[in-house]
């Protein structure tokens, strides 16, 4: 993991100076927080990070938000299972792996006897994964025939328009990050703009913003 930078970035100057001069207070953590986030948008070693979505360890075994393969694969076989609830945990915590479409019930019976918690506890740990979801949740892009795309279209759209593989959009970033930076693209182009910028940078910019204007919003209901 590569370690928090010390210096205060450019654009973290600027970003500081901008909440001070809109007569916010910042404090120490609010610089470290931006400062950090500044160096995501600059440090590519560090924007990937930022697709998958954030974590949850609960019970020995790591859940992330689902990966387009991991998603198909519920729809089609883990919501059919006898324990689905289960599943869906096992898709949460294997939805990068290279095989998951061929899991099976074995597989998710296997998952369960390792985990050391206790059934509410993997409950609240998929909660807070399923509300990142729901958070990024974007009404996915229609073909021209008006179609929902499969986990191929959209897989071939984002590497058509901001490059990768296979592997990386279907079981490297999330469903919601993959849904933003398409609805980002359509939005820019509706709009006659195209930045060519990567996915990654713009996630990145977005996370800033959020940061900002929570910051920003604090300061204005403290007054």
């Amino acid at each position: 993991m590569a370690r928090e930078p010390r210096e205060l970035s450019s654009q973290a100057e600027g970003e500081l100076a901008a909440l001070r001069l809109a007569g916010v207070t910042v404090t120490d953590a609010d610089i470290v927080r931006i400062n950090a986030l500044c160096w995501e948008i600059e440090s590519p070693s560090h924007r990937m990070a930022l697709s998958r979505g954030c974590p949850v360890e609960v019970g020995g075994a790591w859940l992330w938000p689902l990966t387009l393969a991991a998603s198909e694969w519920f729809d089609e076989y883990g919501c059919n299972y006898k324990d689905a609830e289960m599943a869906l945990a096992y898709a949460m915590a294997h939805g990068s792996d290279d095989k998951i479409e061929y899991s099976g019930e074995r597989d998710i019976k296997m998952f369960a006897r390792q985990l050391t918690c206790r059934r509410q506890q993997l409950r609240l740990a998929m909660g807070y994964i399923i509300a990142q979801d729901e958070q990024d949740a974007i009404p996915p892009p229609k073909h021209e025939n008006h179609e929902t795309p499969t986990q191929g279209d959209l897989s071939a759209m984002m590497m058509a328009t901001c490059g990768g593989d296979v592997a990386m959009w279907e079981r490297r970033v999330s469903i919601g990050y993959v849904a933003e930076v398409l609805s980002v693209q359509a939005a820019q182009e509706s709009a006659g703009e195209k930045d060519g910028h990567s996915p990654a940078w713009k996630r990145a910019n977005l996370v800033l913003a959020y940061a900002l204007e929570a910051i920003e919003k604090r300061g204005k209901d403290s007054e």
